[in-house]
């Protein structure tokens, strides 16, 4: 919006010079100046006609204008006053500026403007930006080829352009500066790209990568998904291939589109979908797991939750209450869910962990206690009592 007005504050500025010279050149609608002289001159001329006619003026007198009028329609003299005659005036001059001026406003608003989501709509506008941002980008790259950071954004956004073998010649500049293959995630993204790049032509360089990835990270999704493609694609294996979509399912939870996807992968290539259910509820039990240790003072806020048993993992289900004494059951169900998941797998091993914050805490504290129970994804179908004792949290390393 800025740059509108900036174009039109700069096209009311060429209106106003090319006004000036006009304003000064004294033009009269309908005739010029020189004719409106002449009409002025023929007026006094019978003006004096008449004053010689009742007798009040000599014949000699009016002969006498009659020469000044015609000496002062000579076209070699000029009818503007000297003032004029020192200073004249020209409009070729402020003309050219004020073309310059409007040709300067149209280019500004061509080139800054956003004239092409009116035109275009938003996202071909934001296409055009997102161009010339990678052009910039580029430019900055040429002059700091070690920027790692920006290697990676740049192989980003040309992915998102569709320009796969520029994003991995960038991918490979910035293995070339991690030291290699050693980064696995970049690696992950720079077989995503060959194999982008060439769908339709999968070869060994790309099954090569996916199976490093998966040897070291062997939950790996991306991994998991295109390995499972190229199993097929290149090594022709149908067991393994259905063996990594399984896994892709069973590690954690999918878009619900894409999750559709691979199970009917799977089922096409005559695999077994893994068993998922959502159970009812889950009843917790929570007390203290010994009884001569200290204890915190109550009442105290209780956490509980129910996630996959993996580092870091979030919760998948998880309710909050003030407790006043302990032992207590606590009963999760589904209206405690944190994230979209499509159920509970058989045979995926899950932690049950309950933590007693007296600060009301979302963070761990000192003073918290705490307690969690691992059981595989099978057990919580038999609907037990789920038993954890809460103990003071470990010190931290170097206390």
């Amino acid at each position: 919006m800025i740059f509108i007005l900036i174009a039109v504050l700069l096209t009311a500025l060429a209106v106003l010079i090319l006004w000036w010279p006009l304003k000064r050149a004294r033009r009269i609608a309908g005739t010029s100046a020189d004719a409106f002289n002449k009409l002025l001159g023929e007026s006094g001329v019978r003006e004096l006609e008449e004053e010689v006619s009742r007798g009040d003026l000599d014949a000699a007198e009016l002969a006498r204008a009659q020469i000044d009028f015609q000496e002062s329609l000579d076209p070699s003299r000029s009818v503007v006053s000297p003032d004029e005659q020192a200073y004249p005036v020209r409009a070729e001059p402020f003309g050219v500026t004020a073309l310059a001026l409007v040709c300067a406003a149209t280019l500004a608003f061509w080139h800054f403007g956003n004239w092409r989501s009116g035109i275009f709509g938003v996202r071909e506008a934001s296409h055009h930006s997102l161009i010339l941002a990678i052009d910039h980008f580029g430019t900055h790259l040429r002059k700091h080829p070690n920027d790692a950071a920006g290697w990676r954004i740049y192989a980003r956004a040309e992915i998102v352009l569709g320009h796969y073998a520029e994003a991995a010649a960038a991918y490979q500049k910035l293995l070339h500066l991690r030291g290699g293959s050693n980064d696995l995630a970049v690696l992950a993204d720079y077989g995503e790209t060959l194999v982008l790049e060439h769908p339709s032509h999968m070869d060994s360089e790309e099954d090569r990568i996916f199976n490093q990835v998966l040897r070291a990270q062997p939950d790996n999704s991306k991994a998991l998904w295109y390995g499972g493609l190229l199993a097929l694609a290149v090594e022709h294996d149908i067991p393994r291939a259905i063996h990594r979509f399984r896994r892709l399912l069973e590690d954690g939870p999918l878009p619900p589109a894409f999750a559709a996807i691979v199970r009917e992968r799977i089922k096409v290539l005559g695999g077994r979908l893994p068993v998922t259910w959502e159970p009812k509820e889950l009843r917790i039990r929570v007390g203290w797991a010994r009884v001569n240790h200290r204890k915190p003072t109550l009442p105290a806020i209780l956490y509980v939750y129910v996630k996959a048993d993996e580092p870091h993992a979030p919760p998948i289900w998880v309710r909050r209450l003030a407790v006043a004494r302990l032992p207590v059951t606590v009963v999760l169900d589904p209206s405690d869910a944190m994230r979209e998941t499509a159920g509970f797998e058989s045979n995926v091993t899950y932690e049950i962990g309950a933590r007693l914050a007296p600060r009301s805490s979302p963070s761990m504290s000192r003073q918290d206690v705490q307690g969690t129970f691992i059981l595989v994804g099978r057990a919580l179908r038999r609907d037990p009592l789920i038993r954890v004792g809460l103990e003071p949290s470990p010190p931290a390393p170097g206390r």
